[in-house]
């Protein structure tokens, strides 16, 4: 489980969220973000990520996304 942001110093998210995916395809991404654009959300989710959350979403958000997130593919 990885929780990310899309902007970052060296390398921004969706970029960071390609190379885990291709590295470990199992790895399950959130994204939490400040960027309420939809397009970004949208991109997120084709570089393979689980969740796109919102920082003013709070906390117990985050949690369930993590549990959520987590639940996916174990059926």
């Amino acid at each position: 489980m990885v929780v990310t942001d899309l902007a970052m110093p060296v390398l921004n998210g969706l970029d960071t969220a390609r190379k885990l995916k291709q590295t470990l395809p199992e790895v399950k991404l959130i994204f939490l973000t400040m960027n309420e654009d939809p397009d970004f959300a949208i991109q997120a989710m084709r570089e393979g990520a689980s969740g796109y959350l919102l920082k003013k979403s709070g906390a117990a958000k985050l949690v369930q996304a993590i549990f959520a997130a987590s639940k996916v593919n174990r059926m």
